[in-house]
Order: structure tokens, then sequence, then C-alpha cells
């Protein structure tokens, strides 16, 4: 399954032996990849979090258009809030902080995307912005940064936590006559839905306070959850991941504030129809089985 990318991190591991050992390096690296929790406070002099969350819709509004794999969108969210770690920047230079950290994350991920392409994002005020100013906050971003774009992501940890799943589990989750009800769900399934909240995670800043494997276990544990299979199988799972250095503790917190934020989505949302009711087997925008939610400003 296409849950994260290993080559964002892969670049920077040490030569290691199994999976265990490939994790507990994950853990003990991701520190060095997270924004600091109170930049929006301390470094952007108290940016609201609804400005953060306009541009961050933005970025991947972006990402979208240019049709790049949702890992580069991840990681572009992650060199976005590392520079906003770093330097004061006016709001009128947000978006092309955007459309920089995803050229940056593309071209680190191999993408290949065009210059012009990028620019053209920008709409109303590409002619504004040119070539020659995207490579100057190109390379402000990269010094910043020390030229370390690759990053550990919530999308890391989901390709670390989902390779290798257990045979006995994948069973399990496939049986649609299980006694607990749940219904049958293949991983890739599964991964697509833990996706999702991880998106809803990079939405909202406040979770730039936990870690990105608390995320990464969150998102999957919420994705059992709203599926009906969050059985104590799957939780023992999840659970041992704390061996190569997941707090379990901390992922429990953030599945518990990632529901949260999902049902108060969903009540807007529903708030916000005026149409008729959706058809029980069409994807809603707020549901893990279908498009990315339009998520809400705070």
């Amino acid at each position: 399954m296409e849950s994260g990318n290993p080559s964002y991190s892969a670049s920077y591991a040490p030569a290691l032996g199994n999976l265990d050992e490939f994790r507990m390096w994950l853990h003990k690296s991701e520190d060095s990849f997270r924004p600091k929790a109170d930049a929006l406070d301390t470094i952007q002099g108290g940016m609201s979090t609804r400005v953060y969350s306009v541009f961050f819709h933005f970025l991947h509004a972006t990402a979208n258009a240019l049709a790049l794999h949702p890992t580069v969108a991840s990681l572009a969210v992650n060199i976005f809030d590392r520079y906003l770690s770093h330097a004061r920047v006016g709001e009128n230079k947000l978006s092309h902080l955007a459309v920089a950290s995803i050229h940056l994350a593309a071209k680190s991920s191999n993408e290949h995307i065009s210059t012009e392409s990028v620019l053209r994002c920008l709409g109303e005020s590409r002619g504004m912005f040119s070539r020659e100013d995207l490579i100057l906050i190109e390379k402000e971003v990269l010094n910043a940064l020390e030229w370390r774009l690759q990053a550990v992501t919530p999308y890391t940890f989901l390709y670390a936590y989902f390779s290798d799943f257990p045979e006995s589990l994948r069973l399990l989750l496939e049986n649609d006559s299980d006694s607990n009800g749940m219904r049958s769900l293949s991983v890739d399934q599964l991964g697509e839905k833990a996706r999702f909240f991880v998106d809803l995670a990079d939405s909202e800043y406040r979770f730039r306070a936990y870690h990105n494997s608390s995320i990464a276990a969150a998102a999957i544990r919420c994705a059992l959850f709203v599926s009906g299979a969050d059985t104590r199988d799957m939780r023992r799972w999840l659970v041992s991941f704390g061996k190569v250095g997941l707090d379990v503790v901390e992922a429990h917190i953030v599945t518990k504030e990632l529901l949260s934020s999902f049902r108060q989505l969903q009540n807007e949302q529903s708030s916000e129809t005026t149409g008729p009711q959706q058809e029980s087997d069409t994807p809603s925008a707020s549901s893990p089985n279908g498009p990315s939610a339009k998520r809400r400003h705070h």
C-alpha cells in the first residue's frame, strides 16, 4: 500500500538490519524535523490559526492542481512549517512561501513539475512574483533549513507501521462476518482512511505540539474506529510500536483530539448542507471514505 514514501527518510537512515531498527531510527530522528509548536505566536507575531488555515488549504489545493502525491504535499507542509519556525513572514508573502515549499518538496521527492506550472497556481498575484523571486525564496528556505528538506513526516510513519502488516490482522480486516460486526476492509482501504486523518491533523496547527509518529498511530486508530474495526487485536498491534519508540500515551491523546475534530467537522458540514441528503453509499467530503475534507478555519 502507498501509505507513505520511504524515500523521505531512507536517504538519511544508516544501514539498518531490519524493519524494527528502521522504525526505531525514525522515532529517534523525528524531533529534528519538527516545527515549533508555538511558532505562530513567538515567531510570526501572533498569526491566527485562521490565517494559517487559509494558506494551508492554498498549499494543498496547489499540490492537488499539480497532481502531486499526497506524501509530497505532506512534505511541503513540513517545509512550510519549519520555515515559519525560523523567520517572520508577512501575510502577503505566505502564498509565495507555500508555492516555494511545494516546488522544493517536489524536487526533493523526484517529482518533476515545471517552474511555470507552480507560478501559475498563484493566480492573479502571478504577475507580482517572478521565476527569480521563486528562486530567491527557495534559497532562503534552503539556508534556513540547512538544506535538510527530506523529513520524517506522519506519512513516513504510516509507511513504517503498515510495512510487514501481520497476516492474521489482514484476514481479520477482510472477514466481513466477524462477531464484532465489523465491515470487510482491505489494508489499502484502511491506509486510505488513515491518510484522511493525517491530513486532518496537518490542517490544524495545534497538532504540531505532538510527534508525527503519534499522529500517524492516532490516524490509524481513528481509521479503525470509524470502520468498526477497532478491535483488541488491532489495538495490541498499534501498542506494540511502543517497543520501537512510539509514545503510546501521547498517541491516545491525539486519537481523542482527532476524533473530536472529525466530529466537529461533520457537524459543521452538516449544518452547512442546504440541499437533499447524499445517498448512503456516496462518500461525503467529511468522510474518510471520500476526498479530503474541507477543514474548518479557526
